[in-house]
């Protein structure tokens, strides 16, 4: 699906060129799903875990110029989410059960306040050197298991950022910022 509108989740009437729906996700059955599109953008709505139950890891991929925008509440066992340009995130995301990998081409901006990105093991957040991370306070960024940061950060907004990386407490997670995370 070259320079097309993948929407997932929700209700099926978002208006992508192609949409696959909250009851349409449940149907799949895969150890490992991947929905990519080149050039394109990949737009996320409302799932809880119970939509992609059958689906042990869950990867979001958009090449070239393509972005990938989490536009509602979404839970998934596992996520993998790789865009070409931008990762955009409005609204709350969680794994249930394992690692969050979110990774952009250019940048991956949280832009709307007082959301929950919350891994139930480790999660990643990975920029390249010329974008940035973009975080807009308040906010709260949690995982059990350890948290990296990896490219350019920037803080914006008022209020907190929480940033939890031992949620379980067992002094196991800590948290990784690479050197060229200039964290302003």
């Amino acid at each position: 699906c070259p320079n097309h509108v993948i929407d997932l989740g929700g209700s099926g009437t978002t208006g992508g060129d192609l949409t696959i729906d909250r009851v349409e996700m449940n149907y799949f059955q895969a150890a490992n799903m991947t929905i990519s599109v080149d050039n394109g953008n990949v737009r996320v709505y409302e799932m809880n875990a119970f939509d992609t139950e059958n689906l042990q890891v869950f990867m979001i991929n958009s090449t070239g110029t393509g972005n990938i925008e989490f536009e509602e509440s979404s839970s998934f066992r596992h996520l993998r989410s790789s865009s070409g340009n931008t990762t955009m995130i409005h609204a709350d995301i969680k794994t249930t059960e394992g690692s969050m990998f979110l990774d952009a081409g250019y940048e991956i901006i949280q832009s709307t306040i007082d959301i929950k990105i919350i891994s139930a093991d480790k999660m990643y957040l990975q920029g390249p050197g010329v974008g940035s991370i973009i975080f807009t306070a308040p906010a709260n960024f949690s995982a059990k298991q350890g948290m990296w940061i990896d490219g350019p950060s920037t803080v914006r907004g008022t209020g907190y950022l929480i940033v939890d990386a031992d949620s379980d407490f067992d002094a196991v997670g800590t948290i990784h910022v690479s050197p060229i995370a200039n964290m302003t």
